[in-house]
């Protein structure tokens, strides 16, 4: 049975994982739209996910140190 610190890391793991793959795949979305308020839109969201990716990264790392 998991402790609780190991599946509270497992679930930051996971949102890690899905935030990380959102911030590419904003990404390539803006870099193939011709229009440009959808590709200002997506790059406000990559950005948002990539400041999500740096604070979970941060809490896991704290919680390895635990």
């Amino acid at each position: 049975m998991a402790t609780y610190t190991e599946e509270v890391g497992n679930k930051l793991n996971g949102l890690l994982e899905k935030n990380y793959d959102a911030e590419k795949g904003y990404t390539k979305a803006a870099e193939n739209t011709k229009h440009a308020g959808l590709r200002t839109f997506l790059i406000v969201k990559h950005w948002k996910e990539k400041l999500l990716v740096t604070i979970l990264s941060q809490r896991l790392e704290l919680l390895v140190k635990m």
